[in-house]
């Protein structure tokens, strides 16, 4: 398997169908097919949006990610455009808040300039599902809040990726605000290629100065 011009794989070839259920949330992974006329359809109503390629679908098979029933992240072409910076200047040790897919760590786990990644993940559905299909020596998940979590410490990383959004909104900004507030001194500073981020960020900020909105982050 290849990966495409961004890095990334094909999830349909990495994760099998299924779901998991505990108390009252489930996870699910299905495997669609989009094809051309879907695509083109989709893709002339997302063309005058700011950003389109965020929203670009190509026709093919795509793996989905559905919590109770709703659809929070798939591998379609502008989600892997969404996530292809992340992969781009992933090296070192990483910190990635939010698994979906594993599709982000699956693809950086095969970079060469990756020594390990840990990942923040609430949904123990969500790990039950996903991890074992992706699991690496190199790869810790831990099951908790990343707006919560108490890092070790003295634990520092060389890049910080969060994407804990299933649809992003301005309320999104606030929620990246606290986060890069709480992660700020966890990020390696001694590495000069450091770096911590966030999933829409510069879409959302876009957006929001489009609409005269002043904000301070």
């Amino acid at each position: 398997m290849k990966p495409d011009n961004f890095g990334f794989y094909d999830m349909v070839h990495v994760l099998q169908p299924g779901r998991v259920c505990a108390d009252d949330v489930s996870a699910e992974i299905r495997h669609v097919t989009i094809t051309k006329k879907d695509a083109d359809a989709h893709n002339i109503l997302a063309s005058p949006r700011p950003f389109a390629r965020l929203w670009e679908i190509e026709p093919g098979e795509y793996a989905q990610l559905l919590v109770n029933g709703r659809m929070v992240m798939s591998d379609t072409t502008g989600e892997r455009y969404s996530n292809s910076e992340a992969l781009l200047w992933a090296h070192g040790d990483m910190l990635i808040g939010g698994l979906g897919l594993g599709m982000l760590v699956y693809a950086a786990l095969r970079k060469p300039q990756v020594n390990s990644i840990t990942v923040i993940e609430n949904s123990p559905c969500v790990i039950e599902l996903v991890e074992p299909q992706i699991r690496d020596d190199r790869l810790k998940v831990v099951q908790d809040d990343v707006f919560t979590w108490k890092p070790p410490r003295g634990q520092r990383w060389d890049c910080i990726w969060f994407d804990v959004w299933g649809d992003p909104s301005f309320d999104t900004l606030e929620e990246i605000a606290r986060l890069h507030q709480k992660y700020k001194n966890r990020r390696d500073t001694a590495n000069e290629k450091s770096w911590m981020k966030s999933w829409m960020h510069d879409y959302l900020k876009h957006r929001r100065r489009e609409e005269g909105v002043s904000f301070g982050y």
